[in-house]
């Protein structure tokens, strides 16, 4: 082997090969590496992981707080797993994605802040994807659990004194109205927007991504911890729909998606949408940059 070779083969040279151009092999090749993922698509598959990540935490948090030992004080611990399963999520993707983790943000972000449309769909069908694989290995983890809370092997209700599927999807409690159920995710949800926005603005955009990762968990443990009771703090389209394709997978009936009218359309998809939109245009007039005019009135302006 010779000198150059060796070196190369140490990864400590950028000299040129015989006949050819200087070559750096600071970095290693794709031949020392197992796998890599192709650039174009690092951004979706961090959103899946993350996303994958957050739901993974919050269903097993919500699994392991209601199916052992039932109490109103386990609420604080469920929402602090939601919590760190945020502080996860954003950790491993926000660097590369910029760590939506929500089909609401994703449009929000587009929306007002100029993150392509184009990147849409992936952003948000790959959110969908990571909630799905999350409560699959959440329900897979406590199926046995779940078959002896539910009476049988394989067993699975919604409604019933034994259910669980309220336990990895949402829904209004009993003495919720549709009108009060949908504010409170709008609630909700815009709360939480306005503190992901606020993370962009002034000082706080120079902020490491594991200092903002620490001050939105905080933030989505207050937000669950004060609001969350009534609708099972969805915030999220992505965090129930995901759960939701998955109970249907492990033999929860149907009416997981007609109960309460089709909660899961309007409370847990649309409700979460609005609610992102209130938090940002709130935010942005009261302390933000303005809420931007649509291209034809800025012509009309400029005109």
């Amino acid at each position: 082997m010779s000198d150059v070779e060796d070196k190369m083969e140490r990864g400590t040279t950028a000299e040129a090969l015989p006949d050819g151009p200087p070559m750096s092999v600071e970095e290693p090749t794709l031949v020392h590496r197992i796998a890599v993922v192709p650039a174009g698509v690092r951004a979706p598959v961090a959103e899946m992981l993350g996303t994958m990540l957050l739901v993974l935490l919050g269903t097993t948090s919500n699994a392991q707080a209601l199916l052992a030992k039932p109490d109103d004080s386990n609420f604080l611990s469920l929402s602090i797993g939601w919590g760190v399963g945020l502080l996860l999520g954003v950790l491993v993707s926000g660097d590369i994605s910029g760590a939506h983790l929500n089909p609401a943000m994703t449009l929000v972000m587009a929306t007002l802040r100029g993150f392509p449309w184009s990147q849409v769909p992936g952003y948000i069908l790959s959110q969908l994807f990571g909630a799905v694989i999350g409560g699959v290995i959440s329900q897979s983890n406590y199926y046995e659990l779940v078959n002896q809370v539910e009476g049988g092997a394989g067993l699975r209700t919604l409604g019933n004194a034994n259910s669980t599927a309220l336990i990895f999807i949402t829904g209004p409690a009993d003495w919720m109205s549709y009108t009060g159920a949908f504010f409170d995710e709008v609630l909700g949800t815009a709360l939480l927007c306005a503190a992901v926005l606020a993370m962009g603005e002034g000082n706080r955009a120079g902020l490491a991504t594991h200092v903002k990762a620490v001050i939105l968990m905080w933030a989505f443990i207050g937000v669950s911890g004060g609001i969350g009771i009534q609708t099972s703090f969805g915030l999220n389209p992505a965090r129930d729909l995901g759960p939701r394709i998955a109970a249907a997978m492990f033999g929860y009936p149907r009416t997981i998606w007609t109960s309460a009218n089709c909660y899961f359309l309007w409370g847990a998809i649309l409700g979460p949408i609005a609610g992102a939109f209130v938090g940002a245009a709130i935010h942005d007039i009261a302390v933000g940059r303005g809420i931007p005019l649509p291209s034809w009135r800025r012509r009309l302006v400029r005109d």
